[in-house]
């Protein structure tokens, strides 16, 4: 967000120095001194505009021509950013494809399995939308490729973290995940909703009801985990196995 944010200081700054440039100039014209009788400033070679606010006129297109240019690179800048904002995302939705389909495999419980087969579906919807916007190729600036890394970096410790557990504690360590990380996205997505623009925008802005959907529903099932009878039929269920 911060790039963001840095890009419209950067609008704004070009487009105060444009500006500045333009009231500068018009400061010169009006400081011009007449030529002393019989320099070559007096005689030009070529003919000087004799209407001065043609000559404005002609400062003042030069001047809009610069602020259009500005704002062109501006929109390839924003364009880029929002690229970036996209690609992010989609990782974050890839990741809750993969741990989706473990939770799926994996779960004992009826409606963490159930809770984890709508993650990898409305996720993978969602990621489809957003690879559109990213193209086949991801962005490789620096920030970006530091952001895949700390996403690689959590879905493997998520993945460790899950990978000893069974049972009951499986299906809490899944659902605890679930319930701080689309927290997190709720926040994002909040965010995003005034940062982003375009097709962007309208993803977000779609996705935002699902997701507070998804943390909702998660929050009931963990404390349908919490509740004593579900912890003693999981102790239930993991006895009658071992024998």
């Amino acid at each position: 967000m911060s790039r963001t944010i840095w890009v419209s200081g950067t609008l704004a700054l070009s487009m105060c120095l444009a500006c500045s440039n333009f009231a500068v100039s018009q400061q010169r014209d009006s400081e011009v001194k007449p030529a002393r009788e019989g320099s070559p400033a007096a005689r030009p070679t070529e003919p000087l505009d004799r209407n001065p606010q043609g000559r404005r006129r002609s400062e003042n297109r030069n001047v809009f021509t610069t602020e259009r240019t500005t704002d062109s690179a501006g929109d390839r800048r924003e364009g880029n950013v929002d690229r970036q904002l996209a690609a992010c995302l989609l990782d974050k939705n890839k990741a809750e494809v993969e741990v989706g389909k473990i939770a799926a495999e994996r779960a004992t419980d009826k409606d963490v399995k159930e809770f984890a087969e709508m993650m990898v579906q409305d996720h993978t919807k969602a990621a489809e939308k957003l690879e559109r916007l990213v193209g086949s190729s991801e962005p490789n600036d620096r920030r970006s490729k530091i952001e895949r890394q700390i996403g690689e970096q959590c879905l493997a410790n998520l993945r460790k973290e899950l990978k000893d557990k069974s049972g009951h504690e499986f299906d809490a360590c899944y659902m605890g995940s679930q319930i701080a990380g689309h927290m997190q996205m709720v926040a994002t997505l909040e965010v995003l909703s005034n940062e982003t623009s375009g097709e962007l925008r309208n993803i977000v802005k779609d996705s935002q009801p699902v997701v507070e959907k998804h943390l909702a529903h998660a929050k009931d099932i963990m404390k349908a985990l919490d509740k004593p009878s579900s912890k003693s039929q999981a102790s239930c269920d993991r006895s009658e196995t071992r024998r």
